[in-house]
């Protein structure tokens, strides 16, 4: 095969000149779908590591740790971890300016609840995200991408027991003061919503069990908590950080026009992605997320700062003028549609079903309160009614 002369290269990434020199084109790879290299210098045994392969009628599934005769794919991966060099100079080649990955927790902390890291794991991603930037990429990290350390799921039971909460923080700050400089593109977790929709990669197992459903929830409020706190921490550590969130978004569409079929897709909408933005971007449950855990019976465990931590997440990410007025209109505009859809409710009730207790509202309506706020809109009302009176004297 004849080889690729540069000036065909050129042409091929010529296109490329034309996009805003801030424009990250890339592609994206996962640590544990790629690197392989499962058990090589000093990494632990990750969920996705017990993870069969899949084929037409057999789904992927979890065994209890590695058996034999078993294909586990992501053992081998595309053994990333011993030719980045080589598969990176073909990114190069494709134009690429940006590339995303993860880390694997296992290579940093093979347990997941250990105090001190594996230096070989944090040696790779070294010389991993100093050839991005030597080749023109700029590494863009997943900090958990389904690769959660499989002892956590064993004595812990994952993301339902509080504890993660710690050990994802210890992980974080690690990467965040290691990488310092090298990386300042961070996503917290890879499809957030994943917790619900297959519970399993965040560790809670076992369908079978009658509490199933309520782990998954309080899975889902604990990874909310982490994320939040990473987000204040990476700032910290670094001002230069841009840390995001990213969900896992299937469409729903409405069959019809008919008003039910487009309120049906809404609310599918709701429950599988846009509640986990909301929550994210906004900085607390909004009330349509409270009434669904509502109906289900479920009862999450919110402890003490845990909201708070959540709204400072957000604080951290830094909104501007134009943000913060959007955000403003949409309170706004969501009181008003709430009062109008609940005509036959009390307004103080109504109050009360989207306050949290600690929580942002809450904040707002003791300033209002401190400040006599009721006392001002009631004179205000009063003298808009004597001023309209008068005026339909004069006219």
């Amino acid at each position: 095969m004849k080889k690729k002369q540069p000036q065909d290269l050129k042409k091929k990434v010529n296109w490329l000149s034309k996009l805003s020199k801030d424009f990250l084109w890339g592609g994206a790879i996962a640590a544990n779908q790629a690197e392989g290299a499962y058990l090589e210098d000093g990494k632990g045994l990750s969920l996705m590591d017990i993870a069969t392969a899949g084929k037409k009628g057999v789904s992927r599934h979890f065994t209890k740790g590695v058996q034999e005769d078993v294909y586990y794919p992501n053992h081998e991966g595309i053994d990333f971890y011993h030719h980045y060099k080589e598969d990176l100079s073909l990114f190069q080649e494709m134009g690429f300016r940006c590339f995303r990955t993860s880390i694997a927790w296992t290579r940093i902390f093979p347990n997941g609840d250990e105090e001190t890291p594996n230096e070989a794991g944090l040696a790779y991603y070294d010389d991993l995200f100093q050839d991005m930037l030597d080749k023109g990429m700029e590494p863009v990290v997943t900090i958990s991408h389904y690769e959660m350390p499989l002892h956590l799921v064993q004595k812990y039971e994952g993301w339902a027991n509080r504890k993660l909460i710690d050990f994802y923080l210890r992980f974080c700050e690690v990467i965040f003061k290691r990488y310092k400089g090298k990386v300042k593109y961070w996503m917290t977790f890879n499809e957030i919503n994943s917790v619900i929709l297959m519970p399993e990669i965040a560790g809670v197992l076992d369908r079978t069990k009658d509490d199933f459903q309520t782990r998954s929830y309080q899975a889902a409020h604990h990874q909310f908590v982490a994320s939040a706190k990473a987000v204040a921490m990476g700032h910290q550590i670094d001002p230069e950080n841009k840390i995001g969130c990213m969900v896992l978004t299937l469409v729903k569409y409405p069959l019809t026009a008919k008003p039910e079929d487009v309120m049906l897709a809404e609310q599918n909408m709701r429950k599988g992605t846009f509640a986990f933005t909301d929550i994210q971007v906004r900085g607390h449950y909004p009330a349509y997320v409270k009434k669904h855990v509502e109906r289900l019976g479920i009862h999450v465990q919110i402890e003490p700062g845990d909201l708070e931590a959540m709204q400072q997440g957000l604080m951290e990410m830094g909104l501007d003028e134009k943000q913060s007025r959007e955000l403003v209109q949409q309170a706004m505009l969501g009181s008003a549609k709430l009062v109008i859809e609940n005509p036959q409710t009390a307004l103080s009730t109504l109050r009360e079903n989207v306050t949290s207790k600690g929580g942002t509202t809450a904040a707002a309506l003791n300033v209002f309160n401190q400040h006599q706020f009721n006392d001002i809109i009631k004179q205000a009302m009063q003298a808009c009614v004597a001023r309209s009176q008068e005026m339909e004297k004069l006219f």
